[in-house]
C-alpha cells in the first residue's frame, strides 16, 4: 500500500470508529428522528414511556451513568422505557431540542409519556426533567438505585390511558 491508501484507510476507520464500536448514539437529525418516531410508536402500543438522554462521547456523567443503566435496580426500570439518547456534541448538535428541553449540562434525561406520535418530542407529555450528574457533582451523588427511584416516581406521574367507547 502507498502512503495515500495508509492514510486513506485511517480516515476512515476514524471516521468509523463510533460504528465500529457498536455506538448507536444517533448523530445526524434524521436518524435521530427516526429514533425518536420507532420509541413512541412502540411507547404508545404498550403503554409506555419514553426516555431522552442526552449525552456526549467526552462526557464522564453520561459514561458513568450508562454504566448504571446495566446494573440492578436501574436496568430492570429502565424495561418500563423507550430509551433514546441524544449525542449533543459539544452542544451543536440539535439545538432545538437542546432548547426546548433547557439543556445547559448533561446528563440530562427527559421522562415523556407520549401519546401522539404525529405530534414533534418538543411537544409531548414531560414527567420529569432533570440533570443527573453522579460524577462532577458528588453533592448529587447518584447511585443505580437512586436513578431507578428518579424513573419510577416520573412513571407513576404518567396519565392514564383513556378509555374509548
Amino acid at each position: 500500500m502507498s502512503g495515500i491508501d495508509h492514510a486513506l484507510v485511517a480516515v476512515a476507520l476514524l471516521t468509523a470508529g463510533p460504528a465500529l464500536a457498536g455506538d448507536k448514539t444517533p448523530k445526524a437529525q434524521v436518524e435521530l428522528d427516526q429514533q425518536l418516531e420507532n420509541a413512541c410508536k412502540a411507547a404508545v402500543s404498550d403503554h409506555g414511556l419514553v426516555l431522552l438522554a442526552f449525552s456526549a462521547d467526552w462526557c464522564g456523567d453520561c459514561r458513568q451513568l450508562d454504566a448504571m443503566t446495566h446494573q440492578p435496580p436501574l436496568q430492570q426500570e429502565l424495561e418500563n422505557w423507550q430509551m433514546v439518547t441524544v449525542d449533543v456534541g459539544r452542544f451543536d448538535r440539535h439545538k432545538d431540542l437542546l432548547q426546548a428541553f433547557q439543556v445547559r449540562s448533561i446528563a440530562r434525561w427527559a421522562a415523556l409519556a407520549p401519546s401522539d406520535c404525529s405530534k414533534p418530542v418538543t411537544e409531548w407529555p414531560r414527567l420529569k426533567v432533570d440533570t443527573l450528574e453522579p460524577k462532577s457533582r458528588p453533592d448529587s451523588a447518584r447511585t443505580p438505585a437512586d436513578v431507578a427511584q428518579w424513573l419510577a416516581e416520573a412513571r407513576a406521574r404518567k396519565p392514564a390511558p383513556q378509555e374509548t367507547p
